[in-house]
């Protein structure tokens, strides 16, 4: 039964992901809470990724699939994603990852609990593709309820943040706002600007237990990109923009600047020596 239950969509961008896609859309089909629809957009794929995910559709009324006709990039299918969710909460799936058969009825069970919630994740096994496994947790907002104290602590950039990305949130917060920013490096890291996103609209809730498992292989997205400093100094001044939009206080948004600008200052001292590496590299080959 699944009246009164709010309503959730499993966000599932892909692309070219024939190969590793079957489980995830299997760990989906397994969840145990019953409200839930699961939405794919698949992104102009070569392999026959469209395919499988119409495969499933067909037989569970669920799943519902878009094929995109050109090539979107992940930000962006992500973003037409979530342009077409109407369900109370949300998440965004990885094409290669998998979720635990409660995963979704621990989160949404989570934010009932907490009405002044508007996200909630759980901790995160990462297989690597050297075969290590290693788990993390995000446990900087743990028991944190004041804003400023929230926003200030992701703009610390802690360790693990990135697991709030594949967390339940509320649809409402998302739309009114623009959670998913391409900034001046492109889209790296943009998880980073997403929980800001949601940490000053209100509490942030850890299940503490591992229900997602991330799978990082040989030409997945996360395992092929590096993330240099000159990302994080773009990605620092695309959450100083989102500071500066903010509706806040002079006062809190002022300290919440501040803190951002130590935290710019230690990307920018890390990244002037490889600048200077760079330039004298071109002066040599110029010569």
């Amino acid at each position: 039964m699944s009246a009164g239950l709010p309503s959730v969509t499993a966000l599932l961008p892909a692309y070219n992901a024939a190969a590793f896609i079957d489980e995830t859309l299997q760990s989906l089909a397994a969840q145990t809470y019953p409200n839930l629809r699961v939405l794919i957009s698949v992104d102009a794929s070569t392999d026959d990724t469209a395919e499988r995910c119409e495969r499933v559709a067909r037989g569970d009324a669920r799943f519902t699939v878009v094929r995109q006709p050109q090539r979107l990039g992940w930000i962006d299918n992500s973003r037409e994603l979530l342009r077409r969710a109407e369900s109370d909460l949300c998440f965004f799936m990885g094409h290669d990852d998998v979720v635990e058969p409660e995963y979704v009825e621990a989160l949404v069970a989570a934010l009932v609990a907490n009405p002044r919630a508007v996200m909630a994740y759980s901790d995160m096994e990462l297989f690597r593709p050297d075969g290590r496994r290693t788990t993390r947790a995000y446990v900087d907002l743990d028991g944190v309820n004041e804003r400023r104290e929230r926003a200030r602590m992701v703009l610390l950039r802690g360790h693990a943040w990135a697991n709030t990305y594949r967390g339940l949130f509320r649809t409402s917060v998302a739309h009114s706002g623009q959670p998913l920013r391409k900034h001046l490096a492109g889209d790296r890291t943009a998880d980073w600007p997403f929980l800001l996103h949601f940490a000053l609209a209100g509490e942030c809730v850890r299940v503490p237990s591992v229900l997602y498992r991330k799978r990082m292989h040989a030409g997945s997205l996360t395992a092929s990109r590096r993330i240099g400093v000159h990302h994080r100094v773009s990605v620092d001044l695309c959450c100083g923009r989102m500071l500066v939009q903010a509706d806040l206080p002079l006062r809190e948004r002022t300290r919440l600047l501040a803190t951002l600008a130590r935290r710019m200052a230690m990307d920018v001292i890390e990244l002037a020596p490889l600048l200077g590496t760079r330039a004298r590299r071109r002066i040599r080959r110029g010569g």
